[in-house]
């Protein structure tokens, strides 16, 4: 017979695929805007790439811990 937990440990897996896949499409988004942004001011050192990175890094990481948060207080 399957318990509550047994099912939640069969869920985890995907849960995190799909959280790891949002972390890495997010960073992705927002790097090819800053590398777009670098490309159309002629930037010397890629200020807006690293910037697209850091911020959607730190937002990323504020979200993932936020839900960590959330689903350890149910």
């Amino acid at each position: 017979m399957e318990t509550p937990g047994d099912q939640k440990n069969r869920q985890l897996p995907s849960k995190l695929l799909g959280a790891g896949f949002e972390f890495g499409g997010v960073i992705a988004v927002f790097c090819y805007i800053g590398y777009k942004l670098d490309e159309a001011r002629h930037t010397s050192f890629p200020y807006f790439l690293l910037g697209g990175f850091f911020l959607s890094f730190t937002g990323m990481l504020y979200l993932l811990f936020k839900e960590t948060r959330d689903a350890r207080k149910k």
